[in-house]
């Protein structure tokens, strides 16, 4: 998906969700829009989430970090490949480290928070486990988002990644 399908789908999906101010509920299958790359924005506040994580041990995303600010709360809950909950937690910076070994694969990550003004912002989108192996790059397909490319400070995706993803 190109960047601005990606941008338009988040600017969508906080014009829709940031409309509503209601007590803050995890996010489920049937509340929550679907994403490539988790992205969300309302006024000052926004949360991000990358759709690769490579938990090798090299200490270069190998956990799933929320990156979010204004943010009050953030809820997000992490479903396997067999679509069995993995994770569900709430606070103010969620994270979660995947087993070891890890169990490669396609997961969902569903987030909601409430802003510093009470805004709900809530979505999911597919998360990527993934590994080298033998290969000295990794196969994506689709446009990778990456933890180490996000920047707390700023919304949107700021760097190139530390990864290295086939051409």
């Amino acid at each position: 998906m190109d960047r601005f399908l990606v941008r338009f789908a988040f600017v969508i999906v906080s014009l829709l969700i940031g409309c509503r101010e209601d007590v803050p509920v995890p996010p489920t299958d049937a509340n929550a829009p679907f994403m490539a790359f988790l992205a969300l924005q309302q006024d000052s506040a926004f949360i991000m989430v990358p759709n690769v994580i490579t938990p090798n041990g090299d200490g270069i995303n190998d956990i799933l970090r929320v990156v979010h600010r204004n943010m009050v709360e953030v809820h997000m809950q992490v479903r396997g490949p067999d679509g069995l909950l993995v994770l569900s937690t709430s606070g103010h910076s969620p994270t979660w480290a995947p087993e070891d070994p890890p169990i490669l694969g396609r997961y969902s990550v569903l987030v909601s928070g409430t802003t510093t003004s009470t805004t709900i912002l809530a979505a999911q989108s597919a998360l990527y486990v993934l590994d080298y192996g033998p290969s000295s790059c990794l196969e994506f397909d689709g446009t990778p988002v990456s933890g180490d490319q996000l920047d707390p400070r700023v919304f949107d995706v700021q760097y190139p990644s530390n990864e290295v993803f086939c051409p």
